[in-house]
């Protein structure tokens, strides 16, 4: 009986994928904050309690700025690479949240800054993982209101991360 190898898929894995780009977001995080903004340096309880929280939760509100990986409910899709070998694709959602003065800007940075971070480290960012890729972020829709002047406290945006990873039969 062949034995398969795994080279990934998100169960197989000792470290929860999620928890693996949240890592991978910290540890590349620039120390003069994200984009240069000293505003945007990682959060800190002691030594910088305003600064971007990176979690895989859901926004808490104890920061103005928060960054969260959290997984994309749909099917990991296989590709047959041949009769031994087969690659995965999972996907997961990276959140940014803003609120505050200058938010928009904020945001944005923040965006450019993920985005940046999975690029500088798309090829072998793991054990397992073949390579990830990121999406472009896209504004979170808004809740409806009638008042025409109606400024929202809070800005989200969400992209999606694809990971790629292979099963080996041996």
């Amino acid at each position: 009986m062949a034995k398969i190898i795994v080279a990934g898929q998100t169960a197989d894995f000792q470290t929860d994928v999620n928890i693996t780009i949240m890592n991978a977001l910290k540890n590349g995080w620039p120390a003069a904050g994200a984009q240069g903004d000293s505003e945007l340096q990682l959060f800190d309880a002691s030594l910088n309690p305003s600064g971007v929280k990176i979690g895989t939760t859901w926004w808490d509100g104890q920061t103005f700025f928060q960054v969260h990986v959290t997984p994309l409910l749909v099917s990991i899709d296989p590709n047959v690479l041949g009769s031994t070998r087969w690659e995965y694709t999972d996907r997961h959602y990276v959140h940014i949240f803003a609120k505050g003065k200058n938010m928009r800007d904020k945001k944005w940075k923040l965006e450019k800054e993920v985005a940046q971070q999975i690029m500088l480290i798309r090829a072998g960012p793991a054990p397992g993982i073949c390579w990830w890729d990121i999406s472009d972020f896209r504004e979170a829709p808004e809740p409806a209101s009638e008042a025409t002047d109606w400024k929202p406290e809070l800005v989200h945006s969400v992209a999606i991360v694809t990971v790629h990873y292979e099963k080996v039969k041996q």
